[in-house]
């Protein structure tokens, strides 16, 4: 048994796989050499005493390790041990990472045999790819120094997103003489891809065909929503050409003109690695040699569901319905891939953001997702998808409920909308141009207590700041402060309306012109007020936030008070036409809009229960 390794391939932590397999291989009585250099593994494997006694070789490694070893010796049997980033074969075959199940699927000898892909004359597996992603994987190989992990991609990615030029390429199949432009192309054998994209969905390694993706469109915007689209399956449009062959070419177009800043030619990738440029050549001869002929296994993990017709003749693997009574197999849901999806459409939707809208808007998006709010919003987007994954109805409900209300409780211009049912009916009132008031009553809740223990406005401030104006103008010579804390609830040794008249003294109206009335909520603030001034011909105004408004002069009248509305702190701006920037924005959930909309309903179950 000869293993190649492939010493920096994806994580270190799956080292100890490789130690696994090496020593359940020696305990099912394989002689087992492992190489890390490439051209030792070749000097030794042409050997005439051990070429004829290799019973398969290991790929120890990724994607491109497979390749590789493919490539270098295609008459030989490969199996895989994945130990790289995204492993697309050892996917395929349901190959986990795991020493004792490879040892025992290279025991069984059950293999399976796939077509041969060309690229001229160098063999592939998985894919070859011209465009953006290619230019991702050249650049990725250039600043590349050890081990790497998915997060790795995000620099690359968002360079080559921002800078990229979108040269036409030219898709021709040869069989037909056909010919298509777009401005990325995927030519694939499987259906697999990196990030668990599926482009090309029903590719089939055992068809005889080259499955083909054209994207025909060079918009940053539209590339970024094709590719949120494609890391949740939903590829569909007139962006995109789909065809099958057994052979194509890709060449530059003639209308590609300037390619990338800094380069002259068209980078292909070949699955996952670097690939040269284009021209290129591409056939397919469907199951020609046992190459490559890969170990599989049964499915002892259902992580991805591999019906070609192939399988079923290599594998004795039972398609028959479950028996009465049996336990229904359970699903992999493969939380991990799910939230990578998530987080790269993240990324994607702010590169996308940065490309139409500029910087300064795709920074606030990133903010607002990375916020508590944000994140709790998209980790619920991620139990949603994991649900609907498990084929759960009661699940798929549990987590779309939380998901869809925190969506719309924390939607920006729901929670406007909201608001303006409120404060719109006094958006004309402007208290500074009314004519003069006997009393001023502002209510409580606009102080607090800071912790140096001074006075201070809060988000409701406006109100006290609102009555020192209209004294000044000379609206008004007295002004009637409310409030009064709940002990129970706030330990404090100062009422609010004591608060209010103490910053009301230090904006120089004067201490005798203030009067104190101290209700616990705004009812008994009412029902104080109606007291002493109910049925009164007095001219009274009621000073406090305008949502609030509605609800306060709904109590002062059940309390025979005849007041007029002057209302302070709008939490809505005058009436304007949204920017996209603005739409894009108040779709991710934010905490003030919850703390807005939870103030419009605080106010709506007052004025129901009377309160």
């Amino acid at each position: 048994m000869v293993i190649q390794r492939n010493s920096i391939s994806g994580s270190g932590r799956r080292n100890r796989a490789l130690l696994d397999l090496i020593r359940e291989l020696r305990q099912r009585q394989f002689e087992v050499r492992m190489f890390s250099d490439r051209n030792q593994l070749d000097v030794f494997t042409a050997r005439e005493s051990v070429t004829h006694r290799i019973r398969c070789m290991v790929a120890a490694g990724g994607d491109g390790t497979v390749t590789s070893l493919v490539n270098r010796h295609p008459e030989r049997v490969i199996a895989v041990l994945p130990m790289g980033t995204e492993n697309l074969v050892a996917r395929h075959l349901d190959m986990p990472c795991n020493g004792a199940v490879v040892a025992d699927v290279i025991k069984d000898g059950y293999t399976r045999v796939f077509d041969t892909a060309k690229i001229g004359s160098r063999c592939f597996l998985l894919m070859v790819s011209a465009g953006i992603d290619a230019q991702v994987v050249h650049r990725l190989n250039a600043q590349r120094s050890g081990n790497i992990r998915h997060w790795t991609y995000l620099r690359p990615v968002l360079q080559t997103f921002l800078s990229y030029g979108f040269p036409k390429i030219d898709v021709t199949d040869v069989r037909t003489g056909k010919t298509v432009t777009g401005t990325h192309v995927i030519v694939s054998n499987f259906r697999e891809y990196g990030f668990n994209l599926k482009l090309n969905p029903d590719a089939d390694p055992a068809d005889g065909q080259l499955d083909v993706c054209v994207f025909q469109k060079s918009s940053r915007v539209r590339l970024a929503i094709h590719a949120i689209l494609s890391i949740f399956r939903t590829q569909k449009g007139s962006h995109l050409v789909r065809f099958r062959s057994p052979h194509v070419s890709l060449s530059a177009s003639v209308e590609s003109g300037i390619v990338c800043p800094g380069r002259s030619v068209i980078p292909l990738q070949v699955d996952g690695d670097t690939g040269g440029q284009l021209p290129v050549d591409i056939q397919i001869k469907k199951s020609q040699v046992k190459y490559p002929s890969i170990y599989g296994a049964q499915k002892i993990f259902n992580a991805t569901d591999c019906s070609s017709p192939i399988i079923d003749a290599f594998l004795p693997v039972s398609r028959t319905s479950p028996s009465p009574g049996a336990v229904a197999p359970q699903h992999n849901i493969r939380l991990l891939d799910l939230m990578l999806r998530v987080a790269v459409a993240t990324v994607m939707l702010v590169a996308g953001t940065w490309g139409a809208l500029g910087r300064i808007v795709a920074e606030k998006l990133a903010t607002k997702l990375i916020m508590p709010t944000g994140l709790v919003w998209l980790m619920l987007l991620v139990s949603l998808l994991a649900a609907r994954r498990a084929g759960r109805g009661d699940l798929i409900l549990a987590a779309g409920m939380p998901w869809i209300a925190l969506t719309l409780l924390g939607n920006g211009i729901v929670a406007e909308t909201l608001v303006r049912t409120l404060e719109d009916p006094y958006r004309h009132i402007q208290p500074l141009k009314s004519e003069a008031f006997d009393v001023i009553v502002v209510l409580g809740g606009g102080t607090n207590m800071g912790a140096n223990r001074r006075f201070q406005g809060n988000s409701a401030g406006d109100r006290v700041l609102l009555t020192a104006q209209m004294f000044h103008a000379g609206l008004t010579r007295r002004v009637i402060c409310s409030g009064r804390r709940i002990d129970e609830l706030n330990p404090d040794d100062t009422n609010p309306a004591r608060q209010s008249m103490a910053i009301l003294k230090s904006l120089s109206v004067p201490e005798s012109v203030i009067g104190l009335v101290e209700g616990r909520t705004t009812s008994e603030e009412m029902h104080l007020l109606g007291r002493s001034f109910g049925g009164s011909n007095r001219r009274i105004g009621l000073i406090t936030s305008a949502w609030h408004l509605q609800r306060a002069l709904k109590l002062a009248k059940h309390n025979n008070l005849e007041a007029e509305p002057l209302p302070a702190d709008f939490l809505t701006e005058p009436v304007s036409r949204p920017t996209t920037g603005a739409i894009i924005l108040s779709c991710v959930p934010q905490s003030d809009a919850v703390w807005r909309t939870g103030k419009v309903l605080k106010e709506y179950l007052g004025m129901f229960v009377g309160r």
